[in-house]
């Protein structure tokens, strides 16, 4: 599934970026690793609750970074992720649909019945006069 192999690449991506972003934070400014990591996720989630540190100018430089790479690939991932468990459900409606099956959960058992109806109102139906074959 296209979706899934999506969802590794950012998801690796996403993983990247946030341990660049704490070892910059770590290794250029100084800080704790607790306190980069704490900055990349507040960035990342677009908390924004408060820095952890004040930051220079080149602080706030590497901060902009991060926010336009790790922002648009936390949303990035939104989307990838809706994509993927919406794929998942149509082809499990899809395939609920083709084969007539039925289960007892939310719509997938109303489309079941109108599949079914749909398909007993499309046959033919003869009345006998005296006796019909049960």
């Amino acid at each position: 599934m296209k979706a899934v192999r999506n969802l590794r690449w950012i998801a690796a991506a996403l993983a990247f970026v946030i341990l660049a972003g704490t070892a910059g934070f770590s290794f250029v400014f100084g800080w704790p690793w607790l306190d980069g990591l704490y900055m990349v996720i507040t960035t990342l989630t677009t908390i924004g609750y408060q820095e952890t540190h004040p930051l220079s100018n080149l602080g706030r430089a590497f901060n902009l970074v991060l926010i336009f790479f790790g922002v648009g690939l936390v949303f990035l991932a939104i989307g990838a992720l809706t994509q993927a468990l919406l794929e998942f459900e149509l082809r499990s409606f899809f395939w609920q649909a083709k084969n007539g099956t039925r289960h007892r959960t939310g719509s997938a058992t109303t489309t079941s019945f109108v599949v079914q109806d749909v398909s007993d109102a499309a046959r033919p139906r003869t009345r006998c006069a005296s006796q019909c074959p049960s």
